[in-house]
């Protein structure tokens, strides 16, 4: 009698839904991350961190502090309507958090705190805060914007251009996330400009994810939505 095999026999298909993913989008103010983000869905729910939704038709709630947003997520976890949520900018709402535990440790700043207490239990915070509302079976999609920053190599410096969130919550979000997207305006040699999404990991930018997708996407939440279920749906499938 053959023993029976713990071990695959065939290759699982990608299983990342389009209004589940988790994404961090990042750019230049203006460029028009909000606007893509409030177009994912009909019932896009923007916890708006700081101003900036003057111009948008949406859901939308002022998270104005730390507790705030948890009560916004024990809302969520109670209700089923919005499918996707945006935390426009992820920055702030990290301040949030970092303030909250200072305010509870009755520091001034999280430095303050012996043996880097304080930036564990924000960190810690955050992520548990941040995870719940993910797992809630909804997309959610963080905002942030775009610096350029000196990275050194074997020969020298170079620039490449990152979020300008916390580089703390940066590198929970990095692993965390399924996307990671860089909104840019791109120029032509004859000076035309054409608002794009970057995908792919490149020596300028960091951008990539668990699936491939084109690159560059237009900065439009059609293509972007029709490039993830395009990227995940299997070989000989039609849409669903």
């Amino acid at each position: 009698m053959a023993t029976a095999t713990l071990l695959p026999t065939k290759k699982t298909p990608p299983s990342l839904a389009f209004a589940q993913a988790k994404v961090l989008l990042y750019g230049q103010p203006k460029v028009g991350k909000t606007t893509l983000a409030a177009g994912l869905a009909d019932d896009v729910l923007i916890l708006a961190c700081e101003p900036g939704l003057g111009g948008l038709s949406a859901y939308s709630v002022e998270i104005d502090s730390w507790d705030t947003f948890r009560k916004v997520g024990a809302e969520l976890s109670e209700s089923d309507k919005h499918s996707i949520v945006v935390i426009d900018t992820v920055d702030e709402l990290y301040r949030m958090c970092a303030d909250a535990v200072c305010q509870q440790l009755k520091i001034a700043h999280l430095a303050d705190a012996e043996w880097g207490k304080g930036w564990q239990m924000a960190r810690d915070e955050f992520r548990l805060r941040v995870g719940k509302m993910a797992g809630l079976g909804r997309g959610v999609w963080f905002i942030s914007h775009s610096m350029e920053t000196e990275i050194r190599t074997r020969v020298g410096t170079r620039t490449r251009i990152v979020p300008t969130l916390d580089k703390r919550a940066f590198g929970f979000l990095e692993g965390f996330c399924d996307l990671l997207l860089y909104a840019e305006v791109e120029r032509s040699a004859e000076g035309d400009e054409e608002r794009v999404l970057r995908t792919q990991p490149a020596e300028e930018y960091i951008a990539g994810g668990r699936i491939a997708l084109p690159d560059p996407l237009p900065l439009e939440a059609v293509a972007v939505k029709k490039a993830i279920e395009g990227a995940t749906r299997p070989q000989g499938g039609g849409s669903k």
